[in-house]
């Protein structure tokens, strides 16, 4: 869809992204569905869509939307600990002797492991509960990939919990 040229009827509104306006488009409608990691977008007084805003710290409209469609129904995994090695964030065992020590898995979806590499680097960068963190491991030793490492599991953990909220608030709303 991103090689169509717009239909000549469609207006374009250069705040509403085009993941955004496809989705509006398809469902005839002005708004879209509510989900966890993006809250619902607002319509602005002239008419026009505002910006959509995540409620996760670095995690925008695009990376939402790749975590939602990669992840499809979050109920198929039953821990926090399943979805993290799902996601390749969960740290694998690779001790010796009295030496424990924990290495990168480089298994599990790796579109979703980029996702939260993403969202780590803009936590870091950005400052906040995720700068502290980084700054908290690395002041216990860690090297910076490690640190790093430690919160994309911290947040994958995040992201888990609020899938698994909404589906069960989803589930009380429905009965």
């Amino acid at each position: 869809m991103a090689g169509q040229r717009p239909r000549a009827e469609e207006k374009r509104d250069p705040s509403c992204d085009g993941w955004s306006r496809n989705h509006l488009r398809l469902r005839g409608s002005t708004a879209l569905p509510a989900h966890p990691l993006i809250c619902p977008t607002r319509l602005r007084a002239g008419g026009g869509l505002s910006p959509c805003q995540t409620t996760l710290p670095g995690l925008g409209t695009v990376l939402a939307a790749k975590v939602i469609g990669h992840v499809g129904d979050i109920s198929r995994f039953p821990t926090e600990h399943h979805f993290a090695s799902y996601t390749g964030s969960a740290s694998l065992d690779a001790s010796s002797g009295n030496k424990v020590r924990h290495r990168l898995n480089t298994g599990g979806n790796r579109a979703l492991n980029s996702v939260l590499h993403t969202i780590a680097v803009c936590q870091i960068r950005d400052g906040g509960r995720g700068q502290d963190y980084y700054l908290r491991k690395i002041s216990e030793g860690k090297t910076p990939s490690e640190a790093r490492r430690a919160l994309k599991r911290r947040l994958s953990n995040v992201v888990y919990r609020i899938m698994k909220r909404d589906q069960q608030t989803h589930l009380a709303q429905a009965a």
